[in-house]
């Protein structure tokens, strides 16, 4: 980022800060100079022998409308970030319009150095109005020399009335520095608060983002021990029920039926599963690095699992069909992708009945994407189940057409792996009709920005 770029959004960031800390403080101060400069006309009248349409005139055309003007502008929002450029330059205006009813005085006339005092006023409220600090301080260095001026060059004050010349300018010059002290001493102590305060403000961001990761790790905990308490336990049990009901045969040679055996196989095959997935999530929860691609033909990811889903299909009466691209390319996580595919190839056919049929799709969608897609003719999913599984931090499971159980955590895996190739997963269903599942995969590095 261009850093004068940085500094100037900072530079805004402090104005609006500043604004609406004080905005009643810095709209009252404007209403006050706004109330009481009209009202020294009349005083001005009865001081002085200049005519008090001359005078009037002066502030309410010239310093009036500025006032008024500023005061408006405090409201426009879009402006606010320039409003200590424009509440400054109001207030100089006022300055300006004293110093030219000043011009037309004459030195013989009473109120002659009482606008000193008015100057002085005026100089005050453009130090204390929190105006931009440069500008501030040059318009009242220029006020103060203007004053001085006319006193010097337009009403010869120093040949005229040599003491009050010299008392009236190092009462002015004391007075702008004093200002211009305070001007500078308040726009610290502001910046200091405003750094604080972002400070402040950031500590709480990070102590909060840090509480959500904290709650978030607290979560995976729990789900973790809720899968090892519950899912992983009951596929143990039933082993044990299995072998327990095989070693209460008191014969030396007994046979066991092949239906029992796949049921003792299936189980350890799921249990197995089961176990990859924590291990794999786990890992995941736990590293941050460890979401590593790279370029791989799509074919192989698939066929890593061929043997598995054709046993538990075949002992299902279930076909599947692969229709792959021999030579698509994928930019992935290969070990990611191939647990995605694994769970979803096995929920596929668990919820398809006997005699029905999975399809294992793995194409090109554009010139850049690769479709990967897992389309069963089973049981379907309604709405809301969709909904619910499509949400990636909770677990969801029903029971397959076997009565086959589930830890729910597979679809959840497949949530959080696609999150960080910045895919997401979708699904096609009708209840009674089958499903789809799929997903699309870049060909190449560009398409994805690597977490840091």
């Amino acid at each position: 980022m261009n850093p004068a770029g940085e500094i100037k959004k900072g530079n805004e960031d402090f104005v609006l800060w500043l604004f609406y800390s004080n905005r009643q403080y810095i709209r009252s101060l404007i209403i006050i100079v706004l109330i009481f400069y009209p009202a020294f006309a009349i005083l001005d009248f009865y001081a002085t022998s200049t005519s008090f349409n001359t005078l009037l005139y002066i502030r309410l055309f010239i310093g009036l409308p500025v006032l008024g003007t500023a005061l408006a502008l405090s409201f426009v929002e879009k402006l606010q970030v320039y409003l200590r450029t424009i509440n400054a330059s109001a207030l100089f205006i006022v300055n300006l319009s004293i110093s030219l009813m000043y011009y037309h005085l004459t030195p013989a006339e009473k109120a002659f150095d009482s606008y000193y005092s008015g100057l002085i006023i005026s100089t005050a409220s453009l130090s204390l109005s929190m105006s931009n600090i440069k500008l501030s301080n040059i318009y009242i260095i220029i006020s103060t020399l203007l004053f001085i001026s006319i006193s010097l060059f337009k009403h010869h004050l120093l040949s005229f009335n040599k003491l009050l010349f010299i008392q009236s300018s190092t009462f002015l010059i004391t007075s702008a520095g004093f200002w211009i002290f305070a001007n500078t001493i308040i726009d610290r102590f502001s910046k200091k608060l405003f750094q604080t305060q972002k400070k402040i403000s950031l500590e709480r961001d990070q102590i909060s983002t840090q509480k959500e990761k904290y709650e978030k790790l607290n979560t995976t905990k729990n789900q973790f021990f809720s899968i090892i308490s519950h899912d992983l336990r009951s596929p143990f049990n039933t082993l044990i029920g299995y072998f327990s009901l095989l070693l209460q045969n008191e014969e030396k040679d007994f046979k066991v039926k092949r239906d029992e055996i796949l049921r003792i196989y299936f189980h350890i095959r799921r249990t197995y599963n089961l176990l990859n997935n924590i291990l794999i999530w786990g890992r995941s929860q736990l590293r941050n690095n460890y979401f590593q691609p790279q370029t791989y033909v799509i074919k192989d990811i698939i066929f890593e699992n061929k043997d598995l889903f054709k046993e538990i299909a075949s002992s299902k009466n279930i076909k599947i069909t692969y229709i792959i691209d021999d030579y698509a390319f994928v930019y992935c996580d290969k070990e990611m992708i191939g647990t995605i595919v694994r769970n979803l190839v096995l929920n596929a056919l668990k919820f398809t009945k006997s005699g029905g049929d999975v399809t294992i799709i793995a194409r090109k969608h554009t010139q850049k994407e690769i479709e990967i897609a897992v389309i069963d003719t089973g049981i379907g999913i309604s709405s809301k189940t969709k909904r619910k599984i499509l949400k990636a931090d909770e677990q969801y499971t029903t029971p397959g057409t076997d009565n086959e159980e589930g830890s729910g955590i597979g679809l959840m895996i497949c949530q959080e792996f696609l999150n960080l190739h910045q895919k997401q997963l979708n699904i096609d269903s009708k209840v009674n009709h089958g499903s789809k599942f799929y997903f699309f995969l870049p060909q190449n590095a560009t398409q994805i920005k690597r977490n840091k």
